[in-house]
């Protein structure tokens, strides 16, 4: 049930940065998650309020 919580980030950040690329969007992505200890897939856990700081 990851989707609609990322999908909503996105668009909470589109709609402050509304001239974001898709990269950046990306990318901006990948820095804001946390790794959580012992996990090894994925990005980590998405941490909105560090997404949509500048």
């Amino acid at each position: 049930m990851a989707t609609p919580v990322v999908s909503g980030a996105i668009a909470c950040l589109l709609s402050k940065y509304p001239d974001m690329t898709n990269v950046e969007v990306k990318l901006k992505l990948r820095e804001s998650c946390v790794k959580s200890p012992g996990t090894e897939a994925g990005w980590g856990m998405l941490n909105v309020e560090r997404l949509l700081k500048v």
